[in-house]
């Protein structure tokens, strides 16, 4: 499972690129990630807008590979970046 990004479509991508959504046990580190852009072996090029964030959560959502807790997590980061109405996960109605 995957999202597919091309050069055209302006977020910063230079080829064709997937995001692979089928290791949900791959954590990275906001720390270790901002070490990798401080060193220089990572770059930022660009940032994704509201409805393709949207999809990529969708997709997760429907992913079994995904627990509830980090499905929930994951929802309610998106919430505190500013993206809002997305839909409720099962098991935490009105939580916050």
């Amino acid at each position: 499972m995957g999202v597919r990004f091309y050069p055209e479509e302006g977020f910063g991508f230079t080829s064709e690129c997937i995001l692979d959504l089928a290791y949900a046990d791959v954590v990275v580190r906001k720390t270790d990630f901002q070490n990798q852009e401080e060193s220089g072996r990572i770059e930022g090029k660009g940032c994704l807008n509201t409805a393709r964030l949207k999809e990529i959560y969708g997709k997760i959502c429907d992913s079994e590979g995904y627990s509830p807790k980090l499905k929930h997590q994951i929802r309610t980061n998106f919430n505190k970046a500013g993206i809002s109405r997305l839909p409720e996960l099962p098991g935490r109605r009105n939580r916050r």
